[in-house]
């Protein structure tokens, strides 16, 4: 499942990689049109993006959570209310066993406009959200070279521990963090 689907571009991935049961939240609905249109040129999959905001109804429990290039801070104000909101939403989404999670890096330190500086985090912002998770970091974008800095983070609940290659693992209790290479 993914939330914020745009252009489709995130959910004609696992299409691809031949998973059945796709499904995207776009709440645009020329995006979503777009999207639609993508993946049933490509795939032959018809109606995977639905135009809707989330959350909103549905009847499945996703096993993965995927939540790339979008970042929502409408009606926002601070940080922690950002936090919540991403964790809300991984537990309106059933708690799936993976969340993919792309987020503006906290140092990224220049001004913009989308990216106020509540909605930038780090991997203890992260790890704090999500006790309990196995937490790999891939950073994917890097300021000046880019025009903000991101970083994507995979969310693993600690009961589904399975590895997925050589990446930052950070492991989080609440007793405390640590960051391992």
């Amino acid at each position: 499942m993914e939330i914020g689907s745009g252009m489709g571009d995130v959910v004609s991935l696992p299409c691809f990689l031949g998973f059945h049961n796709v499904v995207g939240f776009e709440a645009d609905p020329f995006l979503a049109d777009v999207a639609n249109r993508k993946v049933e040129e490509l795939f032959a999959r018809k109606g995977v993006v639905r135009n809707e905001v989330f959350p909103c109804e549905r009847s499945f429990r996703p096993d993965v959570l995927v939540q790339v290039n979008c970042v929502y801070g409408n009606g926002l104000c601070d940080k922690i209310g950002y936090l919540e909101r991403l964790k809300q939403w991984y537990a309106l989404a059933g708690k799936p066993a993976y969340y993919v999670l792309e987020v503006i890096d906290d140092s990224f330190l220049g001004e913009h406009a989308d990216y106020p500086e509540f909605l930038r985090v780090n991997a203890n912002d992260i790890a704090r959200a999500f006790p309990d998770s196995f937490i790999r970091m891939i950073p994917t974008y890097s300021y000046p070279a880019n025009k903000s800095s991101k970083t994507i983070y995979v969310i693993e609940d600690s009961r589904c521990r399975r590895t997925l290659g050589h990446l930052y693992i950070i492991r989080h209790s609440r007793e405390g963090g640590n960051l391992y290479a």
